[in-house]
């Protein structure tokens, strides 16, 4: 009886044991214990939970969390990974997804179906995929494959979607699979070898009618990667050139304003007609061989029209290009045979807007039967690829053929410059990294004769981490250093690495860095608002943009720019749309920022910065000649000082008379599809002074005041007197600033000390010392240093401020200093920035930048004169002119590649190549997950780029794509500036020598 009732208990406790638990392997995570990490939309309702499980509550596809957990699932390779939910009423989601990370950076992705009712629900993946077969696999990493054996990180991601999640996740484990996950395998991989039959036969068909014409993608350079590699770079379509045009209705055209986005406009434009509430941009449909179709954009008057962009030409045919049989290598009339293997990197070389179209550059790598010789000819066929050229020669010359491998500063260097360097690197896109076995180098001149050899040096291995945001092979590749910093006679010259190829032509010259400079500057020239631009000052072509003069009106608003930008100009102009407050007269002039044409307290530090390195330098800056309109030629100052103030005089013009500053002037909303500066309908208003802009133009004008006193006493005297009403004004406003905006006391504090440095310099006032030294880190020993203010301290006159001071911030500079060559010794391109943190994103010029936020290095050589320092400058402004796998210069007009479509409307629209000097953001870090980025990787690039985007090396993942700010926006401020600042401190040091 015992054993008959312990049977029954038994088979009872079996049966009431549920499914899920029954066919457990193991768990994967500890659904109790609260993810390490979060990102995207999920990041902050992840962070403020205590404990797990996590539940999703409110937010979107676009996120996910995870977990370092190590698992050897080599014993489990069949095993299905099972996802434990319970979905809530509120869930409008239809997937999530699991991803398994291994040691090597591989992801394996799970995809997984949410149920439509309420309830605890154990999925399965999608095809009952299994621990060695993924849904997706991302080989971000070295191996082609998930490693079951070293399993890392266990991550929940969305499906990027927009539906709101209400689920809670419940667990994450490993099942056997059962009779109907197996049907489900053989099901899938029935229709996988159905697939690759039909594969095979649209192959066939494919080889017997490949079409060339005109418009097909063409091959426009050809070189070695090394002795057995070649890269084809082929350009498949263009996007031909809009411009705004007089709009002419058409019967049945509709404008249709975008509702969902609406700001405060005039009806007529700029100052005309009335204030009204509309769509910030105006389709404009019309009827095509009988459909409705999108054609362009009309402004705000209904003026003009600017047409949408299209792609023209072929696409490169994706059916062969990744396959040997595509292709054909005959190397010196050897029978022809298809390549060992081809590699591909893909991406967009433009954009369109709206639809971000691309217009696609692919290089493509064949690796060939046998290295080629010296002087070899190899004829390559391409039987299976729809390019122009059916075939195509490259004769192997590797001292007179460049080669995409070999990187060096298209800016060049000066003679006695102490770091010239280039670089040697190859990513092979889905081939992975390159090693290469080469011991030496030479440096030709411009007749091709070798002037020097040296010795090619390990940087960092293929697989070696290296530190940038964080530790891990961010490269992907191996990465040598071509040293020739004791070569310095001036020349054009090119870097040689025997059986690869040289690097593109490069000066040794004593205006290298004063042309660079010049180049940087006439950037901030362009952005020049109330002036208009033309021939012979510049090739540039533009009109006077916000005039007074025009019928501009800028409207005088209650709000300060520390509440925000054009969402509070907007929030403000709704609440006067019945009584428009006064205007402003001489609300005019100042630099446009970016691709918006706002002028906001954050340009002061441009002008600041200029004015600073004018000071460093006088004797450079008094004679060079920069370009500025013909009026200030004459004027007596500096062409250098005169840019800066540009900018220092518009916002002098918007002090009031009791001392209070305006934050600058800005619109209700971004600019509207088709308006360029100079047809902005956009309500215009000047934000009320706040302790920012005060202490800001304080510290601007009190250099203003220095470095003008030789040229005109009286205008100095001006700068002075406003310097000291602005920071009394600050003062008495500065506590409740702090208090009404705290997210933004810090940069108050910021600009308070540098404002007290500045002005103790010009006036000696013990006042302004009190100030600094009762807030500075360098005294206090609290918080960061920030370095303006820290080096403006350390520079004072002898005789003012403290001594012991300015000898701690002058540590303090040098300590930043040291830091910076610390972190780009850690690195492979010798990128350098003092603050390790920064986040690896575009906005801050991570990669484009010299130094990125930090001027430390050259103002630690201005204060020591030290080598090093100089040196660790000149490698800062290295992969940013062209030592980097793009062999691409972050800014317009400055070598032989440079962007050509950064987010700068007004060109675009107007049908004109950029204008110089525009130092875009460039990359980041597209495996980061950056919320910035995510919506271009996930709706744009994820069906052009290959390899996937997100995995691509940071250093290469710069797309060239207009309307992507993240990537090719900038200011004037964040990346112009900086740069500006870099090369003239360069320029200054090589005319010193």
């Amino acid at each position: 009886m015992y054993r008959l009732l312990g049977g029954a208990l038994a088979l009872l406790c079996v049966l009431a044991v549920p499914t899920h638990a029954r066919d457990l392997v193991r768990p994967l995570i500890d659904a109790d214990q609260k993810p390490l990490f979060a990102f995207g939309q999920w990041e902050p309702s992840v962070t403020e939970m205590a404990v797990g499980p996590v539940r999703l509550r409110g937010v979107g596809g676009k996120g996910g969390y995870g977990y370092n957990a190590a698992h050897d699932l080599s014993a489990h390779a069949d095993a299905l990974v099972r996802l434990r939910v319970e979905v809530h009423p509120g869930n409008r989601s239809q997937g999530l997804r699991v991803l398994l990370r291994d040691a090597d950076g591989t992801s394996g992705r799970f995809d997984y179906r949410l149920p439509g009712d309420a309830g605890v629900a154990t999925l399965k993946p999608r095809d009952a995929a299994a621990v060695a077969e993924p849904n997706l696999v991302t080989r971000d990493g070295d191996d082609a494959a998930l490693d079951p054996r070293r399993i890392t990180q266990v991550q929940v991601i969305g499906d990027w979607r927009d539906e709101r999640l209400d689920v809670t996740v419940l667990a994450i484990d490993l099942a056997r699979p059962d009779a109907d996950d197996l049907a489900a395998r053989a099901a899938l991989r029935r229709r996988v070898e159905q697939a690759n039959a039909d594969r095979a036969t649209r192959v066939r068909l494919a080889l017997a009618d490949i079409r060339r014409t005109d418009a097909a993608p063409e091959i426009v350079h050809v070189c070695a990667l090394a002795p057995d590699l070649v890269q084809l770079t082929i350009r498949a379509g263009t996007i031909p050139p809009v411009r705004l045009e007089p709009y002419v209705p058409r019967d049945g055209d509709r404008v249709v304003p975008d509702t969902k986005h609406e700001a405060v406009v005039w009806t007529g434009g700029q100052g005309r007609g009335r204030l009204a509430v509309e769509g910030e941009s105006l389709r404009l449909l019309r009827r095509v061989d009988g459909q409705e179709r999108h054609v362009g954009f009309v402004t705000g008057d209904r003026r003009f029209v600017l047409p949408v962009e299209r792609v023209v030409g072929d696409v490169l045919h994706p059916l062969l290009v990744d396959r040997p049989e595509g292709y054909t290598v005959s190397i010196d009339g050897q029978t022809p045979r298809p390549p060992v293997a081809v590699y591909r990197k893909s991406k967009p070389f433009n954009m369109t807007h709206p639809d971000r179209r691309a217009a696609m550059e692919h290089r493509v790598i064949l690796r060939l039967p046998e290295p080629m010789s010296v002087g070899a000819d190899c004829v390559v066929g391409l039987p299976g690829v729809n390019t122009r050229q059916a075939s195509i020669t490259y004769r192997h010359e590797p001292r007179t053929t460049r080669s995409d491998a070999v990187h060096v500063s298209q800016i060049g260097f000066a003679p006695g410059d102490p770091y010239k360097v280039a670089l040697l690197s190859s990513w092979l896109g889905t081939g992975g990294g390159h090693r290469y076995n080469v011991t030496r180098f030479e440096l030709l001149d411009d007749s091709g004769r070798t002037v020097l050899e040296g010795p090619i040096q390990l940087v960092k291995d293929d697989g070696e981490p290296e530190q940038l945001r964080e530790t891990r092979d961010y490269t992907q590749t191996a990465v040598y250093a071509l040293d020739f910093s004791a070569f310095d006679e001036p020349g054009r010259y090119r870097v040689l690495v025997p059986g690869v190829g040289t690097s593109g032509t490069f000066t040794i010259g004593h205006d290298a860095w004063r042309s660079a400079f010049g180049t940087g500057m006439r950037g901030l020239l362009h952005h020049r608002s109330g002036v208009a631009l033309g021939p012979p000052l510049t090739d540039y072509t533009r009109p006077r943009p916000q005039h007074p003069a025009d019928g501009v009106r800028v409207f005088v608003l209650p709000t300060p720019n520390l509440a925000g930008e054009a969402k509070a100009v907007n929030k403000a102009a709704l609440g006067m749309l019945d009584d428009p407050p006064p205007t402003l007269d001489d609300a005019w002039g100042g630099h446009m920022d970016a691709g918006d044409f706002d002028r906001n307290t954050r340009h002061l530090g441009m002008a600041r910065l200029l004015l600073e390195l004018y000071e460093l330098a006088p004797d450079t800056f008094d004679t060079l000649a920069l370009a500025v309109p013909e009026d200030e030629r004459g004027n007596g100052l500096p062409d250098l000082i005169d840019e800066a103030l540009w900018t220092l005089d518009f916002f002098a013009r918007l002090q009031r008379e009791d001392g209070g500053v305006g934050g600058g002037v800005e619109s209700s909303a971004h600019p509207r599809d088709a308006e360029t500066s100079w047809r902005d309908s956009l309500f215009l208003g000047a934000f009320a002074p706040d302790s920012y802009a005060g202490y800001a133009f304080a510290a601007t004008a009190a250099v203003a005041a220095r470095v003008t006193r030789g040229f005109d006493p009286e205008r100095a005297d001006g700068y002075r007197a406003a310097a000291e009403r602005a920071w009394r004004w600050a003062e008495r406003h500065a506590d409740d600033d702090r208090r009404r905006f705290a997210k933004r006391a810090w940069q108050i504090d910021e600009q308070r000390e540098l404002a007290a440095a500045e002005l103790l310099h010009l006036t000696g006032d013990d006042r302004y010392d009190q100030a600094f030294r009762g807030t500075s880190a360098v005294v206090t020993g609290r918080g960061d240093v920030r370095e303006a203010a820290a080096f403006a301290y350390a520079r004072l006159p002898v005789g003012v401020g403290d001594d012991a001071v300015k000898a701690a911030a002058r540590q303090a500079v040098l300590d930043l200093a040291d830091r910076a060559i610390a972190f780009g010794d850690g690195n492979a391109f010798g990128v350098s920035t003092p603050y390790p943190d920064m986040p690896m994103l575009g906005f801050v010029g991570y990669f484009s930048t010299p130094g990125m936020t930090s001027r430390a290095l050259p103002r630690a050589h201005a204060l020591t004169g030290d080598r090093k320092y100089h040196a660790a400058t000149l490698r800062s402004a290295n992969f940013s002119a062209g030592a980097n796998p793009d062999n691409l210069a972050y800014t317009t007009g400055l070598g032989w590649n440079a962007p050509r479509h950064p987010l700068h409307l007004d060109h675009r629209r107007t049908g004109q190549p950029a204008p110089a000097g525009i130092t875009v953001y460039g990359p980041g870090d597209p495996a980061s997950g950056s919320a910035s980025s995510a919506w271009m990787h996930t709706y744009f690039l994820a069906d052009q780029m290959v390899p996937p985007s997100r995995t691509w090396p940071p250093q290469e993942s710069y797309v060239d794509a207009f309307m992507w700010p993240e990537m090719a926006e900038y200011t004037i401020h964040q990346t112009i500036a900086p740069s500006v600042y870099t090369w003239g401190y360069l320029a200054a040091q090589a005319a010193d020598r």
